[in-house]
């Protein structure tokens, strides 16, 4: 039998949407895993966020949502994972991010198999910026994923460690680490209701999309600069949706947005949506607006926000270095870009103009192809 954990399901991200859709594909998980039985382990939170079929056996943790930032609260909540898989003898173990928890893993005994996804290996931690401080800094976080990565592998019962979409990265992994242990995974897109080309953007316009938790992490202050310093032939219009760190930051990015677009007025608004919006809503944001806005700065995996551009015919600007760069470069999804260079990052938003207009997106039809959920099931839940 399997017990597939994640204790990450609160109103802040779309693991809520990722794991409905395993809820209710509990039967295709059967059969990709040739078993007769699939116990979901959520945190309590999950209770009021998520729709439990009637055929679907669930357990629900007592674990706070603050005890996944704090390293010795996070041993705690190993325990109890390990004390409620006692009641599953002989069970596989999926936990579906290992990230936080390579040292629990590693450190604590157990007597079930277990496999999981992780997100960020130490591959691809590398730095956009050329500082002495910032290089050093990256070096050492690199080097404690390392410490990290050994010290989860040492775990015997650990079979599988899925790295979404970066197969170079999955055999370098192999090699590094001298096992067979890590296994590609497609990064799901999941339909919530908007099949592509279902909305018609407006052609009078353009129109750019930054989603997700507004932090640094997302460059979204070089962003806005290089939106106020563009030079579109027609309307021109930055969308930013996600909640924000705090409401100071946001106040700044407000008062940002307003000083770089003064005197523009007519021609480019900026529009912010800092509320949690649903699954369809997050759709119709991708199908109605025509560029995504990924220039990630110092971002060390996939995302799945490049599916969702993908699966809607969005032009792509993404970060020249890292995994969202060769993916975006692979299938031909748009431009790359120094994320510390204010003045490429505008004349790309000036060219995406013209893009969007005569882009081929055959890549992108092919990746949405690639990444369509059931093959994220079938490849995560095969028997060998």
């Amino acid at each position: 039998m399997l017990v597939i954990c994640d204790i990450n399901i609160y109103k802040l991200g779309h693991y809520i949407g990722f794991n409905q859709y395993l809820l209710d594909h509990a039967d295709q998980i059967r059969r990709a895993a040739k078993t007769d039985r699939v116990v979901f382990f959520f945190n309590e939170e999950a209770k009021t966020l998520l729709s439990i079929p009637a055929n679907v056996e669930v357990e629900f943790l007592p674990v706070p949502s603050i005890w996944r930032y704090q390293p010795m609260k996070r041993f705690r909540i190993w325990r109890i994972i390990n004390e409620r898989m006692q009641q599953y003898p002989g069970a596989h173990l999926y936990y579906m991010d290992f990230d936080k928890f390579q040292l629990p893993v590693g450190l604590m005994n157990m007597n079930f198999r277990l496999s999981g996804i992780y997100f960020r290996p130490h591959h691809r931690i590398t730095t956009s910026n050329r500082t002495l401080k910032i290089r050093l800094q990256t070096w050492l976080k690199r080097y404690k994923k390392i410490a990290a990565e050994r010290l989860l592998l040492r775990n015997r019962s650990l079979e599988r460690v899925y790295i979404l979409n970066d197969r170079e990265g999955v055999s370098y992994l192999n090699k590094y680490h001298g096992n067979q242990v890590f296994r590609y995974l497609p990064d799901p897109i999941f339909d919530y209701g908007f099949e592509p080309g279902t909305i018609e953007r407006p052609v009078d316009s353009i129109s750019f999309l930054i989603f997700g938790a507004l932090t640094e992490r997302k460059n979204i202050r070089m962003l806005i600069t290089a939106f106020g310093r563009a030079r579109f032939s027609k309307k021109a219009v930055l969308h930013l949706v996600g909640k924000t760190e705090s409401d100071q930051y946001l106040q700044s990015l407000r008062t940002l947005a307003a000083d770089s677009i003064r005197g523009q007025e007519a021609e480019k608004s900026v529009l912010f949506n800092t509320d949690f919006v649903s699954d369809e809503e997050m759709e119709r944001y991708h199908a109605s607006t025509h560029v995504s806005l990924l220039v990630y700065r110092d971002f060390y995996g996939s995302s799945g926000l490049i599916g969702r551009a993908a699966k809607h015919r969005q032009l792509v600007i993404a970060p020249s270095v890292g995994l969202l760069s060769e993916i975006t470069e692979q299938y031909r999804l748009g431009i790359t870009v120094d994320p510390n260079d204010l003045t490429e990052i505008t004349v790309a938003m000036e060219k995406a103009e013209q893009l969007v207009k005569k882009q081929e997106f055959e890549g992108a039809t092919a990746f949405y192809k690639e990444h369509h959920p059931s093959r994220f099931l079938e490849t995560l839940f095969s028997i060998d």
